[in-house]
């Protein structure tokens, strides 16, 4: 069955007023596919060194382009199934630094047959040993599967031919014995009769098998030369899965390869279905032979398998992957063997991850969080300094990012590389400018005036996310705030006192001295080289000329609008970044974020995920309620802090494994937090 490939598509650069400065072709590159992974931002201690040229200077009032409901939507395409690069990765040549020569196969061959190569885990093709199947086809020993001192020959032909092939292995007959009842009726003298052994070339031999291809007709050999290599190559792979080899793979489309090795060890393991599962389930991991990415069939095979015989990793990557591939398992039908508990679950994951992608792709497509300024949100009580912040943040990203892709919003911008790449940027954005010390409800405590701004950031979890749970480290560094400190015994202060006097103009100077405080990680410095971009470098320059003039009020206020694009993004993002208990991950465009929580369905049950944990530390339910309560103006009562939570979830949710819940589990995270002062 041969799945449809789908071209990527040449992106067209985007007409613009704004004279923005264009990255060259390493830049883009060094965003895209160079980007430091998420989970090394979460180290602290590891700084980014990016090379950069001022992008935004003065030019930070411009405004973004509204995107019309029905212009510009970014529509998510079917990943492109590299998948089955995999498989014939060889069709339009062998050029390139990474391939391997193809190795010099006999004379004896048909043309045109696909090449094989040593299945390897998380490598292509391209990168894997190939193998010469010249001996396995002409029936010539196979080296690795031929032990000089074993008793048993086996043939890939049929016991009758009048011109047989030679023994392709020579393998111990007790290994086979004793692993299910198959093979000791093969040993029966019923079995072995009619077939003298040539003791002279092979001394140690005392048993003979033939496994002849299936009959295409139900009478005559099998003699069409692509059928009898795939015959060859599985059962090569039967005994190298039973005599501990290496597996083989065939560079074509829609290989075969799992599903028939696995038809043949069910009929060759009948009676042993126990040790089946777990013999089969070890060489699949050895072998390589689990890695089902970008192949639709390759993952839906695995998947039924892993769920006949209850190999729970092996279920879960396979699902995972067939939940991003859903499209197009679709449409290579292969989910039909499947069973029906499976499909649902499957199609059900699907919908809900595109869900999840459609309204990150119409935020991100203009830029634009429309529901933030609804008039029953919270936000749209804040100062008018909170709403220019926010706008002019909106612009430096619609900026930034249409000068990295060349136009926005860019036709790939829901696969995997790139939706990941703007996840990275945001965790930086978010390690550069959050408060480390102060949850929320603790700020909230000694300030009334920041109860309105942090109901608008559970706003934005309870309305466009639909989530009942906040970022534990939600509020940005602000200047001028937290003289007040906050202990255990501490009583709350009134009215609220700040650390200068928030209406005092700042003079450059002064500004200068005011941003060594206002980010949390330390400074990145200019590079020489002008080709690598950092979006936390550009960010400085970009802020810097922002809060030029401004007082040290309207430097917190607009530093407050800024903020709620981040929080914004990262809490809509938070379950598309996770990707728990995925293995193969490289060259895929699909994502991998399935949830795969109580996915099991085997023998009409499903498994429970044993994760019982206490709520984190930081913001609860309890802070959320108090806030949402609370409609008190400056100088009222604000909430008590919260400090810690009695409540436990019965399992931590797929948004608490993102990264600013993993960040502030990190060592170090709340250093001096409890001895803060004014």
């Amino acid at each position: 069955m041969r799945m449809l490939r789908l071209r990527s598509q040449t992106i067209q650069h985007m007409d613009s007023q704004e004279k923005i400065p264009a990255f060259g072709e390493s830049a883009t590159a060094a965003a895209l596919a160079k980007r430091p992974s998420i989970t090394g931002l979460i180290d602290l201690d590891v700084e980014q060194d990016p090379s950069w040229r001022p992008l935004f200077v003065n030019d930070v009032e411009g405004e973004v382009p509204d995107v019309g409901e029905g212009s510009g939507a970014v529509e998510q395409e079917p990943s492109k199934n590299k998948g089955k690069e995999k498989s014939h990765l060889y069709a339009d040549g062998l050029s390139g630094a990474n391939v391997q020569a193809p190795p010099i196969l006999g004379d004896n061959l048909p043309e045109g047959l696909p090449c094989a190569y040593q299945i390897i885990a998380g490598r292509d093709a391209r990168k894997c040993p190939q193998y010469d199947y010249s001996n396995l086809y002409n029936g010539l020993p196979v080296p690795e599967l031929w032990n000089d001192k074993g008793d048993t020959l086996v043939y890939l032909c049929p016991k009758n031919k009048t011109t047989p092939q030679g023994p392709s292995f020579l393998v111990d007959s007790l290994t086979l014995q004793s692993t299910s009842d198959y093979w000791g009726t093969a040993f029966s003298p019923v079995w072995q009769g009619g077939f003298e052994i040539d003791k002279s070339t092979y001394p140690t031999a005392n048993f003979a098998l033939f496994f002849a291809a299936d009959r295409p007709d139900g009478r005559n050999e099998e003699t069409d030369p692509l059928a009898l290599l795939r015959h060859y190559v599985t059962m090569r792979n039967v005994f190298a899965c039973m005599f501990d080899s290496f597996c083989v793979g065939l560079i074509e489309e829609d290989s075969p390869l799992l599903s028939d090795l696995v038809d043949r060890m069910l009929m060759y393991f009948d009676g042993s279905e126990d040790s089946l599962g777990v013999r089969l389930s070890g060489f699949i991991r050895k072998s390589g032979l689990w890695d089902v990415s970008n192949d639709p069939i390759k993952a839906v095979d695995l998947l039924h398998l892993a769920a006949t015989y209850e190999m729970k990793d092996l279920y879960l990557e396979a699902f995972a992957h067939s939940v991003g591939m859903w499209p197009q398992v679709l449409d290579s039908k292969a989910h039909e063997v499947l069973p029906d508990p499976i499909i649902a679950l499957l199609a059900s994951h699907h919908k809900k991850l595109a869900d999840t992608i459609g309204v990150f792709s119409q935020i991100m497509k203009g830029f634009s969080l429309k529901e933030l300024w609804a008039f029953s949100s919270p936000a749209t009580k804040l100062p008018s300094a909170v709403r220019k912040g926010y706008e002019s943040m909106r612009t430096f990203l619609y900026k930034y990012y249409t000068s990295l892709f060349q136009e926005w919003p860019p036709k790939d911008l829901t696969t995997r590389p790139v939706l990941l790449g703007i996840y990275s940027d945001f965790c930086a954005l978010y390690r550069l400018l959050v408060d480390r010390q102060y949850t929320s409800a603790e700020a909230c405590a000694c300030y009334a005036s920041l109860v309105k701004y942090v109901q608008a950031l559970h706003y934005i979890d309870r309305t466009i996310c639909n989530r009942d749970i906040s970022i534990p480290y939600g509020i940005p560094i602000l200047p001028g705030y937290f003289a007040q400190a906050i202990n255990e015994s501490a009583s709350i202060r009134r009215p609220e006192i700040y650390r200068v006097d928030m209406e005092e103009k700042l003079k450059p100077e002064e500004l200068d001295r005011v941003f060594e405080n206002m980010y949390s990680a330390p400074h990145i410095q200019n590079s020489e080289s002008e080709t690598a971009k950092s979006i936390t470098t550009a960010f400085i320059e970009f802020e810097k000329s922002l809060m030029r003039g401004k007082t040290v009020k309207g430097v917190a206020e607009t530093r407050k609008g800024i903020w709620l694009w981040i929080y914004a993004i990262l809490d809509i993002m938070a379950e598309l970044s996770v990707e728990t208990g995925v293995v193969f991950k490289d060259d895929v465009e699909y994502l991998l974020c399935a949830d795969t929580t109580d996915v099991f369905d085997w023998d009409g049950k499903r498994g429970k995920e044993d994760i019982q944990q206490s709520a984190g530390s930081g913001d609860t339910a309890v802070d959320r309620r108090d806030l949402e309560g609370n409609n008190a103006q400056p100088g009222a009562q604000p909430p008590p802090v919260v400090r810690s939570s009695t409540t436990t979830r019965p399992r931590v949710t797929r948004a608490e494994m993102s990264y600013p819940w993993a960040l502030a589990k990190t060592p170090g995270w709340c250093i001096g937090a409890r001895e803060r002062g004014g």
